[in-house]
């Protein structure tokens, strides 16, 4: 089990071995089914939103070199443009949602598997399990980082969806979900199944557009705040699968939120040493050090790499 509070702050690479799109991947994905895609079109069509709006985004999106669809809507002057954005993002990812590539085994970079098992280490019971120090972090709109706990709660325990569902509710456990997400699993009192059908209707879409929020919306701040809540309280961190968009990181309040001698891990897939070493400066500029894995580690290597899940004192690290 996992004794010290720890958090995972998660980015779209945490959520990439199980079938959803980086960022970019995002950003690159909608503008190409906005342009080619007609089933793209149609789905949007029928969550209300017209062929001028559709195209003002097409148009808009394609020319413009962001980082990734939701930078791009941040824009103030794009304010029109956020309702159908939301949905086009929602269009894109809700088909990703396939809880089969969440099964043990189906992924060789699975690291809710490693995590999970580390945290079932002297957890005999459900509720010993839920005792865990873990919270989690996530600016991603996908809900596997629920949905793999889930199912995988009641295969190991014997237990029914009903009862993970009322032992959830005791978890130490916490899920927040920065920007919102397509909302509660059923299970937990959500009514938008994990996994919609191919052709699902534009109610649904619309449903899940909004209930992921841009900066700037109504009850965006509420994420925000929630998340440095869990963050205040924990001795580790580790960032997982960031990107490390400095917007994103000052919107943590990382120099207030964070415990002085709090211990700060994070990967850094695929970078290069000019870019660590900003890394690096951005976290001391809010008076921590970060502690980044090798550049070629994916999430499963660098959560085994370091040392955020290690039962002992680190005090001489």
């Amino acid at each position: 089990m996992i004794k010290r509070p720890t958090a995972f702050v998660l980015g779209a690479g945490a959520s990439r071995p199980y079938g959803f799109p980086t960022a970019r991947e995002l950003l690159t994905g909608v503008r190409k089914s906005l342009a080619t895609e007609q089933t793209f079109r149609v789905r949007l069509l029928g969550s209300d939103f017209n062929e001028a709006e559709i195209e003002s985004l097409r148009s808009s999106l394609i020319g413009s070199p962001v980082g990734s669809v939701d930078e791009f809507l941040e824009i103030r002057d794009h304010a029109r443009l956020v309702k159908v954005g939301k949905a086009a993002i929602a269009a894109y990812l809700l088909p990703r949602e396939v809880a089969l590539n969440l099964l043990p085994d189906t992924q060789d970079d699975d690291w809710y598997e490693y995590l999970f098992r580390r945290m079932k280490e002297g957890a005999s019971t459900l509720n010993d399990f839920l005792q865990n120090a873990i919270s989690f972090v996530t600016f991603n709109y996908d809900r596997s980082v629920e949905k793999f706990p889930f199912g995988s709660l009641c295969s190991t325990y014997g237990a029914t969806p009903a009862q993970v569902a009322t032992a959830w509710k005791r978890a130490r456990m916490q899920i927040v979900h920065v920007y919102g997400s397509f909302g509660p699993l059923p299970e937990l009192g959500g009514t938008l199944s994990y996994g919609v059908e191919p052709n699902f209707s534009g109610l649904l879409l619309r449903q899940a557009a909004d209930s992921i929020h841009i900066v700037g919306e109504p009850g965006a701040q509420a994420g925000i705040d929630a998340a440095q809540d869990v963050l205040m309280r924990c001795e580790r961190v580790c960032f997982l699968g960031f990107g490390y968009r400095p917007a994103n990181v000052d919107r943590l309040g990382l120099k207030t939120t964070l415990l002085k001698d709090v211990r700060v891990f994070g990967s850094s897939y695929k970078t290069l040493s000019g870019e660590r070493g900003d890394i690096k400066r951005m976290f001391e500029a809010v008076g921590h050090d970060i502690v980044l894995a090798n550049p070629d580690a994916n999430a499963l290597d660098a959560l085994r790499a370091l040392p955020v899940l290690s039962p002992f004192d680190l005090a001489d690290l």
